[in-house]
Order: C-alpha cells, then sequence, then structure tokens
C-alpha cells in the first residue's frame, strides 16, 4: 500500500463510520470491489475509492456529511456541474492539488431507477447523454456565467431522468460515460458481503461476482502490464465549486 493509498484507506473509515452511524445503506463498487476480492485491499495500481449509495439517500448522506465529516481534513463535493458526489483529501495544499488534479477522492456512485418500459428508456437515454456532454464541457469552461448556465441545464436533466422510471421499476443503474454496463437488479443489493479490505472490510453487493464479471469478464485475472491504471477521470467542477461555496 503506498502513500496515497493510506490516506484513501483513512478516509474510506471515516466515510463509512458517518454512513454507518447514520444508517445509509453503501457497497464497495469497481475496482475497489476487485481489490477487495482478488488482492484483500487495494488492486496495486489503483489511486481512488469506489462506493455504491442510493440516489435517494443522497439528500441524508449529503446532511450527514455536513454534520459529521471533519472539515479540516475533507471536503464534501456536491457537485453542481459532475454526474456524482465525491469527498476529496484536503491537504496542505488543497487549491494547488486540485489544480494539478492530485487529490485523493472517494466517488460516490448514485445508484438511480432505470425505467423498465422501452420508451421510456429511449426517452432516457438522450437527456443522459446530454447531460454527460455538459458535465464534459463544463470542466473547460472558464466563464462564470456559462458555468452557471451549464449547473442550471444540468439540474434540468437530473429532475428529468428521476421523473422517467415507472415507480415500481426493478432495475437500477449509475449514469456515468459507461453506464450501459452498470445496470443492475435491486436484488442485487439485497444483503451484503463483508470482505478484507486491507486493515478493515468493505461491504460488496450480494451478487458481487455476476456484475463484476458481466463488467469485466475474468476480473481475477490481472490486465497486462501496460494497462494497468487508477481512475480514468478526476471530478468536473471540484475546485470551481469549492471556490463558491468557501467564499
Amino acid at each position: 500500500m503506498n502513500g496515497r493509498q493510506a490516506i484513501l484507506l483513512e478516509m474510506l473509515k471515516a466515510t463509512a463510520d458517518i454512513l454507518d452511524r447514520n444508517g445509509i445503506a453503501y457497497f464497495s463498487a469497481y475496482g475497489t470491489s476487485i481489490g477487495a476480492v482478488r488482492h484483500g485491499g487495494f488492486i496495486p495500481w489503483d489511486d481512488d475509492i469506489d462506493l455504491y449509495v442510493f440516489h435517494e439517500d443522497a439528500e441524508r448522506i449529503r446532511q450527514s456529511m455536513a454534520r459529521e465529516l471533519d472539515t479540516s481534513r475533507y471536503y464534501y463535493h456536491e457537485p453542481s456541474t459532475d454526474l456524482l458526489p465525491h469527498i476529496m483529501f484536503k491537504g496542505d495544499d488543497f487549491l494547488g492539488s486540485l489544480e494539478r488534479r492530485e487529490t485523493p477522492f472517494i466517488d460516490l456512485f448514485l445508484l438511480q431507477s432505470r425505467p423498465r418500459g422501452l420508451f421510456r428508456r429511449f426517452l432516457t437515454a438522450p437527456f443522459v447523454w446530454t447531460m454527460i456532454l455538459v458535465s464534459v464541457l463544463s470542466g473547460h469552461v472558464g466563464s462564470e456565467p456559462v458555468s452557471r448556465l451549464l449547473s442550471r441545464a444540468m439540474d434540468a436533466f437530473r429532475r428529468i431522468i428521476r421523473a422517467l422510471p415507472e415507480p415500481d421499476s426493478e432495475a437500477l443503474v449509475v449514469y456515468t460515460t459507461r453506464y450501459t454496463n452498470s445496470i443492475y437488479r435491486r436484488s442485487d443489493f439485497d444483503g451484503q458481503v463483508r470482505m478484507p479490505f486491507e486493515d478493515t472490510e468493505v461491504p460488496l453487493p450480494r451478487n458481487y461476482d455476476r456484475m463484476l464479471r458481466t463488467q469485466y469478464g475474468d476480473y481475477m485475472t490481472p490486465p497486462p502490464e501496460g494497462r494497468r491504471a487508477g481512475a480514468s477521470g478526476f471530478p468536473v467542477g471540484v475546485e470551481r465549486d469549492y471556490l463558491k461555496r468557501t467564499r
């Protein structure tokens, strides 16, 4: 475990403690799940933590973090134009590390209801891809008025996407650039499998093996050395959002 991973492990424990105390369900996701199953901790080259949380708990998570997160060490990023919230480590030079895109962070992937019917899914897709495009564009925008406009557009798309699923839909989805590979059943999250992760534990979804095989194929075999990489992105707009909320 390297220095960055030691910080991430500290962040994981702090986050899990808050979520557990407030009765908020969470599960390890993506590379963090693979790390738990295959390595008993971090994938050696991984550089972030991935957790699933339910979208309906998003407001409770925000309130819990506002009350209990140690703001001298961590920043809860409620995004204006990103697709998901994050917990960021505040080191000695937080703004500098944000500019350099070096800040350790936890991704909180929001599990949302997905429409059951084909027509509603057809309606959802263009809004999802437009939301993704807005998020990408916002990372390259320096103008404050344009940034505010993109933030309002993102809020509108979020509301539309939340309104489209049927009330009794059993499908869940994480809306990211690879969302078609992140579609699950609610029953996948009916229960946990706790596994060692370094010197602590993480809860995996009950059907983690099927989910990981769908996403990665033979996830127990490490990729070739040339394809071993950590997080593929960095939280969008986090520096701008932080400066707005701390002025």
